[in-house]
């Protein structure tokens, strides 16, 4: 947990200096499981956009915009890249008057590699600063379950096993 609390305070210190966005993912996920990178921020005068990437060695399966209004989130697909691009801001109409409010903008979801201790690495990108090297990176490990979820499992086979 505390390394948690410390990348999402890394990565935040980093996104607060650049550009007033945080990318929050999980540090641990289980083989196979699904998570999500979160692209989140305060509200700003973003005047024309804030642009940046998550790029890696896992494909994002969705990407989506969460932000309120219609013109102020796009996440744009890359796949030869390995990633998105996301632009939160006035995308469309270029009227810098409507800005993101507070919370999320743009929602990234993956799937886990189902071999265990992978470590998934992706870089997070703020194109004001460099579209060549990252701000930052986040790196979610694959894990088995613990043992008491290992447990239960087996416990439910056998209850199924029986049933028949």
């Amino acid at each position: 947990m505390k390394k948690l609390l410390t990348l999402m305070l890394v990565l935040g210190m980093a996104g607060v200096a650049s550009a007033g966005f945080t990318v929050t993912a999980p540090e641990e996920v289980m083989a196979g499981e699904a998570f999500d990178v979160v692209i989140s921020g305060l509200w700003a005068d973003v005047g024309g956009g804030i642009t940046g990437g998550v790029y890696g060695d896992i494909m994002p399966v969705s990407g989506a915009a969460e932000v309120a209004a219609g013109n102020l989130g796009k996440a744009i697909p890359v796949p030869s890249w390995g990633g998105y691009d996301f632009i939160v801001g006035d995308v469309e109409d270029g009227d810098d008057t409507n800005d993101p409010g507070d919370g999320n903008w743009i929602v990234l979801s993956y799937v886990a590699s189902d071999v265990v201790g992978t470590v998934h690495e992706l870089g997070i990108y703020d194109y004001a600063v460099s579209a060549v090297d990252p701000i930052g990176t986040a790196l979610v490990e694959v894990i088995i379950p613990e043992p008491m979820t290992i447990g239960l499992l087996g416990l439910g086979a056998l209850f199924l096993r029986r049933r028949k």
